[in-house]
C-alpha cells in the first residue's frame, strides 16, 4: 500500500523506481527548462501502422523538465537525415502506449497522487504527427492499456486491480467513452482482446516491481459445496489450501494472484443496455460489477476470474524438475505475466505471453504460446473449467538452452518473421532496487524453427544502469527500438537473423 504524505514515495508503473513528490509546502511556481526535443526518462516505445516509424514515450521522471514528450522516430533516416522527425510535448509521467486502427493509446500517472493517473487517446491518420482527441482521468494509477484489433474496444488496467473498457461508435474515436467496469482486486497487467463471434477481453495476474509472490505447486483434490457447508472428495480447479478451511474461505484476496479474468464484453456490452436497477452506479456505456467480499458470496465478477495453472516442459517433453507434478492432484499454479502479444500469423486464436519467475533465475521466465479454446471458453461462467482445457499451452522460450541464472528477466517481447526465420526478441528488464543482485539487462533473439531448437539464444547485455533496455517495438523490416530508461537514451537495433545481436553497436539517440 502506497502512503500518502507530504514526502511520497511513489511507485512508477512496473519498474519499481522510487521518487519524491514534494506537495503543499511551496507556493511559488517551478521555473523548469522545456524538454524539446531531448529524450528523458523514456519508457515506451511502439511501432506505426507503417511499420518504418518509431514512437517513444519520455516521461522525466526525475522531474528535470517542465513536461515529458511523444517523440515519432524514423527507423531508416535517409543519409543525413534525423531519427527524430517530430517531439510533441505531452504531461510527464508517461507509463504505456499501444497502438492499434490508426490509433495511439497513452497512459500517464499523476504526478501527485499515487491513486490517480490519466489516459489518452490519440489519432495517428498523421502517423508523423500524432494528435491527441480526447483525455480521461483515472481514479488509479495505471499499468497497461490496449486497443482492440479492428473493433471499437479499449481497456485499461490498474495496480490495484481495476478495469476500465472504452468504446466509440460510427467511426469517431474523438466520442470515445471510458467506464470503470471492474475491480479484480489484482494487478493484470497482460491483456489481450480475442476477437471471433465475440469479442473477449482476457488479463493476466502481474506482480510488478518486487514479486511477492512465485508460481506455487498445490494440491486441488477437494470441492467446498456452499450449499451443504461441506469439502466433497472431488478436483474444482482451486487449490484446497484456499477453501479447506472458513478462515481461507473468508480471505479471498490470498487467491488473487493466481487468477487471470475472462470479462465477456459482447454480452456485457448487452447487459448493460438493459434498464438498470435504481441505485446502480452511473455509466456511459459498460456497468460496474464489485468482486464478492468472501469465498462463498461470489458476483459475477469473481465467476469471470479462473485459476491459472499448467505444465512447463522442456524440449524433450518432460515437465521441468521443479514443476512439483508428481503428487496426482497436484497443479502448478501461475502468477506474474507481464505482456501478452497477438500471433504474428494473424490468427485470432493465438497469442503469446511473457511470464516472469520470482526471481531472474527462475525456470518460470517464460515466453507461451497459447491457443484458445472457443466453445470452453464460453461456458467458464456455468462451470469451473481448468486452464488448459481452455487454453493449450506451448513454451515457446524460457528452455534449459535458454535459461541463465544470473540476469535475465524476461518483460515486454516482440515477435517477427524475418528472411523466412520466426523468432522472438525479448528485453530482459531489471530495476535497480528490487532486482540490485541481477548482473546484466538485455536484448535477446530466439530463433524459434524446429532447426534452431537446440540453440542457446544470443542476447546483447549490459551491466551499466544508463546503457538499460526496457521495452521494445520491432519493425517489419526489423528494426527493434529499446529505451533506456536510466540512461535517457533510445537503442536501434537490426534484428535480421544473419546479424549479430550480441557483437553490433546499436545506434544511441538521445
Amino acid at each position: 500500500m502506497k502512503s500518502r504524505q507530504s514526502l511520497t514515495w511513489t511507485i512508477i508503473g512496473s519498474l519499481g523506481f522510487a521518487f519524491v513528490l514534494l506537495s503543499g509546502s511551496c507556493k511559488s511556481k517551478e521555473k523548469l527548462p522545456s524538454l524539446g526535443d531531448k529524450v528523458s526518462g523514456p519508457i515506451d516505445v511502439a511501432t506505426a501502422p507503417n511499420g518504418k516509424l518509431f514512437y517513444a514515450l519520455n516521461s522525466d521522471y526525475q522531474r528535470r523538465f517542465n513536461e515529458g514528450s511523444l517523440q515519432v522516430i524514423d527507423s531508416e533516416p535517409a543519409d543525413g537525415s534525423t531519427y527524430k522527425i517530430a517531439t510533441i510535448p505531452t504531461r510527464r509521467l508517461g507509463q504505456t502506449m499501444h497502438v492499434a486502427q490508426n490509433l495511439l493509446l497513452i497512459t500517464y500517472d499523476h504526478p501527485e497522487k499515487t491513486s490517480e493517473g490519466y489516459a489518452e487517446l490519440w489519432s495517428l491518420a498523421n502517423e508523423a504527427q500524432p494528435a491527441l482527441l480526447v483525455t480521461w482521468e483515472l481514479q488509479c494509477a495505471p499499468v497497461n492499456a490496449i486497443i482492440a484489433p479492428t473493433r471499437p474496444y479499449l481497456a485499461v488496467s490498474c495496480a490495484t486491480g481495476q478495469i476500465y473498457l472504452g468504446t466509440w461508435s460510427n467511426s469517431t474515436p474523438a466520442g470515445a467513452s471510458l467506464d470503470l467496469v471492474r475491480n479484480y482486486g489484482f494487478e493484470h497487467r497482460a491483456l489481450y482482446f480475442y476477437e471471433s463471434t465475440k469479442t473477449w477481453l482476457l488479463g493476466f495476474p502481474s506482480d510488478s516491481g518486487d514479486p511477492r509472490q512465485g508460481d506455487l505447486a498445490l494440491v486441488d483434490k477437494l470441492s467446498f459445496e456452499k450449499a451443504s457447508e461441506k469439502l466433497l472428495d472431488k478436483p474444482n480447479t482451486v487449490p484446497d489450501v484456499f477453501e479447506s478451511t472458513a478462515a481461507n474461505r473468508r480471505r479471498a484476496s490470498q487467491t488473487l494472484p493466481f487468477q487471470m479474468f475472462v470479462y465477456n464484453l459482447s454480452d456485457e456490452e448487452a447487459a448493460s443496455a438493459a434498464a438498470q436497477a435504481a441505485g446502480d452506479s452511473s455509466f456511459v456505456h459498460f456497468r460496474n460489477i464489485a468482486l464478492g467480499g468472501t469465498y462463498t458470496d461470489p458476483t459475477l465478477a469473481n465467476q469471470e476470474l479462473n485459476y491459472v495453472s499448467y505444465v512447463l516442459r522442456e524440449l524433450n517433453g518432460q515437465p521441468n524438475s521443479s514443476e512439483g507434478t508428481a503428487e496426482l492432484y497436484s497443479r502448478s499454479y501461475r502468477t506474474n505475466f507481464y505482456d501478452a502479444k497477438p500471433d504474428f500469423e494473424g490468427r485470432a486464436d493465438t497469442f503469446y505471453l511473457s511470464q516472469r519467475g520470482k526471481t531472474p533465475g527462475s525456470a518460470g521466465n517464460s515466453i507461451l504460446k497459447l491457443r484458445i479454446d472457443e466453445s470452453v471458453l464460453n461456458r467458464i461462467l456455468e462451470e469451473k473449467v481448468p486452464f488448459e482445457q481452455i487454453f493449450s499451452v506451448e513454451r515457446i522460450y524460457g528452455y534449459e538452452p535458454d535459461r541463465d541464472t544470473n540476469g535475465r528477466y524476461p518483460g515486454d517481447f516482440e515477435l517477427l518473421d524475418l528472411d523466412g526465420e520466426p523468432m522472438v526478441i525479448i528485453n530482459h528488464f531489471r530495476d535497480v532496487i528490487n532486482f540490485s543482485g541481477a548482473t546484466f539487462y538485455g536484448i535477446t533473439r530466439k530463433l524459434l524453427s524446429e532447426s534452431h531448437a537446440l540453440d542457446r539464444p544470443e542476447s546483447a547485455d549490459s551491466t551499466a544502469y544508463q546503457d538499460s533496455y526496457f521495452q521494445i517495438a520491432a519493425s517489419p523490416s526489423g528494426k527493434v527500438l529499446t529505451a533506456s530508461f536510466y540512461g535517457d537514451a533510445l537503442f536501434l537495433f537490426d534484428a535480421h537473423p544473419r546479424i549479430s545481436i550480441k557483437d553490433q553497436i546499436p545506434t544511441r539517440i538521445e
